[in-house]
């Protein structure tokens, strides 16, 4: 893991997670091409980009995981489930997740994601 990292993902980081998949999305059953990576212990939080964290994900799985909608989020995707409702009691959706949805649907209020 590199920590005290930059948003920047370094090259052998990238290039390890998105081996895994192939370079598509990794939710189950998802065949689209990945459009982020998605650290699944929150970059905000750790300041860590962890190659086995990183799991490749399209836009649509992206933005169901800020929606706290995935469930064993931090075991491996093919374990991944979604969920009915959030969990808004979690650490994740407290200090990031909640910002994050409220910026996909336009409901942001500016505020800084992080400790």
């Amino acid at each position: 893991p590199q920590e005290n990292a930059k948003r920047y993902i370094p090259a052998k980081i990238k290039q390890h997670a998105l081996s895994k998949t192939n370079n598509t999305c990794a939710f189950p059953g998802c065949t689209k091409e990945y459009k982020y990576l998605h650290h699944t212990w929150r970059f905000a939080l750790t300041k860590t980009h962890d190659p086995d964290s990183l799991i490749p994900l399209c836009k649509a799985h992206e933005h169901l995981v800020h929606a706290g909608l995935i469930e064993n989020e931090d075991l491996p995707p093919e374990n991944w489930k979604i969920k009915l409702e959030t969990d808004k009691n979690s650490e994740k959706w407290q200090k990031v997740d909640k910002w994050v949805a409220g910026y996909y649907t336009g409901k942001s209020k500016g505020n800084r994601v992080g400790p």
